[in-house]
């Protein structure tokens, strides 16, 4: 049951992810990014579902240790010790400063209520690890150089990637120097292993995910609300589109107008460069994905 409930909630936000990409999909989008997003909305969504069934187990675990750990009066009252690794629990219970009672393992009746999403105690553990090292190679390399790599003027795959690197490298460069002075400071300061360096470094990630989440979560309890308000107001929505409409138009000109000279100085770079050397042919493309031309 309890292994059932986690593969149905990751199966649930697999179908839901995949539904979202179907209902916002362009034929027109590359795999590439189409699997990219897919992806990114489902760690996005999984972690709804899996932190209450983390935070059950986790409920339980700290029962199992309460009971197990000498420290509390002896009841002949005791909890499944076979679900436990006896080794994990006699860990935790040294890290309390305490000692195994083996005196509660031998009862029938339990205490503690096992959840039903309980499954091995390592198995949240492997979980949010792939989550989270997932998730921050999506927002800092994978996703960036993505971005990168359309918005770059290259005419060849690897002359586009290499723009996309070398964009994200100025940002990762200053940034990184800045973070390793920062964290080097840290550590000789407060005399850090390595260990505990790697714990500062994701505590940091975490702290400004919890800040950008603060700052987006309340603006969305405001907005959203709001927004559907206003969508059901019949007079209210025909005044919104029609400011919108007039935006879009104004946009829509600009962006012709910026088009228009665009052309333009494609036709005059296009009687300056003759037909044999050596940038015709990349004029030539950009000639091709010209409306007229």
């Amino acid at each position: 049951m309890s292994a059932a409930i986690l593969s149905f909630d990751i199966v649930f936000t697999l179908l839901v992810a995949y539904y979202f990409l179907w209902y916002y999909d362009d034929r027109r989008t590359s795999w590439p990014v189409k699997i990219s997003v897919f992806v990114t909305w489902w760690l996005s969504l999984v972690i709804i579902f899996i932190v209450p069934l983390d935070v059950s187990t986790t409920f339980y675990e700290s029962c199992l240790r309460g009971w197990y750990c000498e420290g509390k009066d002896p009841v002949p009252v005791g909890c499944g010790i076979e679900t436990l690794d006896v080794a994990n629990i006699t860990t935790a219970c040294e890290l309390d400063k305490k000692t195994f009672n083996t005196t509660n393992t031998n009862s029938t009746a339990c205490e503690c209520t096992m959840p039903y999403s309980f499954v091995a105690l390592d198995t949240y553990t492997l979980f949010w690890r792939f989550v989270f090292w997932s998730s921050q190679l999506l927002t800092w390399i994978i996703l960036p150089l993505m971005t990168s790599y359309m918005e770059a003027g290259g005419f060849t795959v690897w002359a586009k990637l290499g723009a996309a690197v070398k964009e994200n490298a100025v940002v990762y460069i200053s940034a990184g120097v800045l973070l390793v002075i920062f964290f080097l400071y840290i550590a000789i300061r407060n005399h850090l292993t390595l260990s505990g360096l790697e714990q500062v470094v994701v505590a940091a990630s975490n702290t400004w995910g919890l800040v950008l989440l603060i700052v987006l979560l309340g603006y969305g309890l405001v907005d959203v609300p709001r927004w559907l308000w206003q969508r059901f107001n019949e007079k209210n929505a025909l005044r919104m589109c029609y400011f919108r409409v007039a935006k879009l138009s104004s946009d829509l000109a600009e962006a012709k107008e910026k088009l228009s000279a665009a052309e333009e100085a494609v036709k005059e770079a296009a009687g300056v460069i003759g037909p044999r050397e050596e940038l015709r042919q990349y004029l030539d493309v950009i000639l091709s994905k010209c409306s007229s031309g």
